[in-house]
């Protein structure tokens, strides 16, 4: 593609450049190798999304190379022509030197699209992340825990969404098998904000359609166009449908359960803690809340035994508006269980006394939403 006037804005992010160097740099039009512009978009392979680059070149000479090499952090780039913005993103961390037709070394590189660099992040740090809302808000929450902006000309999903998210699952894997379930694919403009399309076969509304005067032949080579049709007679769906149930046992503690102890009867010494698992001094449990890589321990909603014939031994998948029925024969025990995401809580007694005492009771009922039975369509 031949640009008339183009220049590329960068804004290096690392903060290690020398310090007589701006981090904002614009490379303009004498910079820049003309012809050598080479979009590529690909709106999306095999029904999920894809990713679209710009490859181009450098003129050896020019300063920015220096920094563009050197630099650890993350470079992002925008594409003009004139005033016009062509592509905004980051630059690849590949580059080579290589030699023009005119036998000029000159410096290769590309633009990757935003998605590529910021949805690798994950979309928690710890716990789990119950979506229980319509798509776009799915959307909108992935896309801002990415730095992610959102088109205004955004497409709005409204289906609801009911998914659970663990910690370390990439804000990419979310967003796109979220949309690939719903029949879309997501797609960054020329300002790198989201947009998103809806793949259907029905309608060809809003589709560009190629004529013979779109077709440019570069070194005697000109565009194809392929397709391929496949007919199938059947498919097979199978998917978890989802009931409910209110004021459910979840959690039931049943430490030193007995004759005259039908529920538990659990001894916390002088300033212990107690987490669910595991009991910790008061000293230890300080330790923990300081410690950044310390994570809370989750304790997973279960099927209590005296429940099953509501539910059965059908999964939770998800639980809100905990309640705990907590008894112990100090006042100086207490404890708190609340929800942690998806089908997690998170449990914290503490004796604050300078005595040992006793839990004699402690359970946590939920709303819940569990996986009533596959379905086979």
């Amino acid at each position: 593609m031949i640009l008339t006037n183009p220049s590329l804005v960068l804004t290096f992010l690392g903060d290690d450049l020398e310090k007589s160097h701006s981090t904002t740099q614009t490379i303009i039009d004498d910079g820049l190798v003309r012809h050598s512009f080479l979009f590529k978009y690909q709106l999306l392979n095999g029904l999920k999304s894809s990713s679209n680059q710009v490859f181009f070149q450098i003129n050896k000479g020019n300063p920015s190379i220096e920094d563009i090499i050197r630099t650890e952090g993350d470079i992002k780039a925008t594409l003009k022509d004139g005033v016009l913005v062509l592509f905004t993103g980051y630059l690849s961390n590949s580059y080579s030197w290589t030699l023009t037709s005119t036998g000029e070394q000159v410096f290769s590189v590309s633009i990757e699209d935003v998605g590529t660099r910021l949805l690798g992040k994950p979309f928690i740090q710890s716990g789990h992340h119950l979506f229980n809302c319509a798509a776009k808000n799915a959307i909108k929450a992935i896309c801002d825990s990415a730095g992610v902006v959102v088109s205004n000309e955004c497409i709005d999903i409204e289906s609801k969404v009911v998914k659970t998210v663990d910690s370390g699952t990439s804000c990419k894997d979310i967003l796109d098998q979220l949309l690939y379930e719903l029949g879309y694919v997501r797609y960054f403009d020329n300002l790198g904000h989201l947009r998103i399309f809806k793949i259907d076969c029905e309608s060809t509304a809003g589709i560009r359609v190629l004529t013979g005067s779109d077709f440019i032949v570069i070194g005697g080579k000109a565009l194809g166009v392929s397709k391929k049709i496949r007919q199938y007679k059947s498919a097979r769906v199978s998917f978890n449908a989802l009931g409910t149930a209110e004021h459910y046992l979840v959690y039931r503690n049943t430490s030193g359960q007995g004759d005259g102890h039908p529920y538990c009867y659990q001894t916390l010494g002088p300033g212990e803690h107690f987490d669910g698992t595991n009991v910790y001094t008061d000293c230890e449990w300080t330790a923990n809340t300081v410690d950044s890589f310390y994570e809370d321990a989750l304790i997973s909603a279960c099927n209590a035994a005296s429940e099953t014939e509501k539910v059965g031994s059908a999964k939770i998948v998800a639980i809100s508006n905990v309640q705990q029925s907590f008894i112990s024969d100090e006042n100086h025990l207490i404890c708190t269980i609340t929800e942690a995401g998806g089908p997690y809580l998170k449990i914290h007694a503490h004796n604050s006394g300078n005595l040992p005492f006793h839990i004699t009771r402690m359970d946590a009922y939920a709303d819940i939403i569990y996986e009533k039975e596959t379905a086979v369509v």
